[in-house]
């Protein structure tokens, strides 16, 4: 996690892997913004399956 360069190149990696649908991120649940509270306590709960979206 030191080395710049190698993060970098995770992180184009990563990127082409979910452009390319090889890597497909599972999303449990969406907030508002306003909401990010709630979305706090759900994740604090650990029901979750997934990631935890908060859009603007």
């Amino acid at each position: 996690m030191l080395n710049p360069e190698r993060i970098g190149r995770a992180a184009a990696w990563l990127r082409d892997a979910v452009e390319r649908g090889a890597i497909k991120p599972q999303i449990d649940k969406t907030f508002p913004l306003d909401e990010i509270a709630a979305a706090h306590r759900y994740m604090e709960s650990g029901q979750q399956f997934g990631k935890i979206i908060v859009l603007p």
